[in-house]
């Protein structure tokens, strides 16, 4: 089964379902078409079906079990997103036995594959854990990605010093950053730690975070 005619059929139910028709026969079309197409080995289709048991798409009853079964197909062959979403799966407990260590597990799976949400669970798992070096490497990996919940929670570590030395210039320029992506209180935290910084290292640090703002947006 040829991928971009399962995407055709999910194409063609997502319309029907938002015009607000009948998509219960659809439906049969589109899980029968994954189905096959998993059949043939094609990992999107089991994320695909995975997600609609998981999230109960209209016209199918929600069977998380059944969901659970079909990510841990996608995430073994490698879907990264299928990796970041069994993770969840187990962080909550969703279709299988609540387990912290098999979440971080998965987690890890997609953040080696970039996937910046997966870091930034990933981080807070090794936070619980103890672990800060490996929290503080994470969360570098997903601000630099762009993450602003990663920027935010990175300047916080900096600012308070856990896990590592105690730093309000970094602070400062992550603060800085995630503050020009939007977050309002990373605005007061910035203010708030530029008085803990002589003049001389806030204009630096204020150069700094323009320079790594501008390469993190270039690279998104």
């Amino acid at each position: 089964m040829k991928i971009a005619k399962v995407f055709l059929v999910i194409w063609m139910v997502t319309s029907c379902i938002a015009a607000n028709s009948e998509p219960t026969d659809k439906l049969r079309e589109y899980i029968g078409v994954l189905e096959a197409a998993l059949d043939k080995g094609n990992i999107v289709a089991a994320f695909h079906l995975g997600n609609m048991y998981m999230e109960g798409f209209e016209g199918v009853e929600k069977d998380l079990k059944k969901g659970f079964y079909y990510l841990q197909i996608s995430a073994n062959a490698g879907h990264i997103q299928s990796q970041y979403n069994l993770a969840a799966s187990y962080k909550l407990g969703d279709g299988t036995t609540q387990n912290r260590k098999d979440a971080l597990y998965w987690y890890m799976k997609a953040a080696e594959q970039g996937h910046s949400n997966a870091q930034l669970q990933a981080a807070l798992i090794h936070r619980t854990n103890g672990d800060h070096a490996k929290t503080i490497e994470l969360l570098d990996i997903a601000a630099r990605h762009g993450l602003v919940d990663a920027q935010f929670l990175l300047a916080g570590f900096y600012q308070i010093g856990e896990g590592i030395p105690q730093n309000y210039r970094k602070a400062y320029i992550w603060y800085s950053i995630a503050s020009a992506n939007g977050d309002k209180e990373a605005i007061k935290l910035r203010d708030k730690v530029s008085k803990k910084i002589d003049s001389d290292t806030l204009s630096k640090a204020q150069d700094e975070a323009s320079q790594l703002f501008g390469s993190i947006s270039n690279n998104e």
